[in-house]
């Protein structure tokens, strides 16, 4: 669609083009627009690709920490009951590391230890180094291989000698 200019004060009429006020033709849209739009298109799909990769491993991070805590409590609850603290403590494969608790001259340092449960039944190998934790929290002896990546130690210090 072309421009009319013209004057109240005369009579001449000027004719403008309309491909000097727009870039766009009556065909569709230029060369110009759609390199344009190709590129923030793929601006904010890279962008996306990275948000995708950084929430993955964010969650991997959570499942990881979360598998650990709930290992790391299982622990716990295990020293705090008394039956298995009892199991753990008199237990013959920790007669060395806990010998100075019945012993004339009391406990000058401490060391690793397995702990029980309350049956006999191992719960866990603080004395063989090996015993490791894969990510999703499963017990695994091959540490450090692989996925066995994350190993716990356990040890004791005495508050006073």
């Amino acid at each position: 669609m072309d421009t009319l200019i013209h004057s109240d004060q005369s009579d001449v009429k000027i004719r403008i083009p309309s491909a000097i006020f727009s870039l766009r033709n009556d065909r569709g849209i230029t060369l110009l627009e759609v390199v344009i739009v190709g590129a923030i298109g793929t601006l904010i799909a890279m962008a996306v690709g990275d948000l995708l990769i950084a929430s993955s491993k964010w969650r991997l991070r959570l499942e990881t920490k979360a598998a650990l805590q709930s290992v790391s409590q299982e622990i716990r609850i295990l020293l705090e009951n008394d039956g298995s603290w009892q199991t753990t403590l008199t237990h013959a494969d920790n007669a060395t590391t806990f010998a100075c608790l019945t012993g004339p001259s009391g406990c000058t340092t401490g060391g690793s230890f397995s702990i029980f449960h309350r049956n006999g039944e191992r719960a866990f190998d603080g004395l063989s180094g090996t015993l490791a934790y894969t990510a999703k929290g499963t017990r695994c002896d091959s540490f450090p291989n692989g996925s066995c990546m994350y190993r716990m130690t356990i040890d004791w210090v005495p508050g006073c000698t």
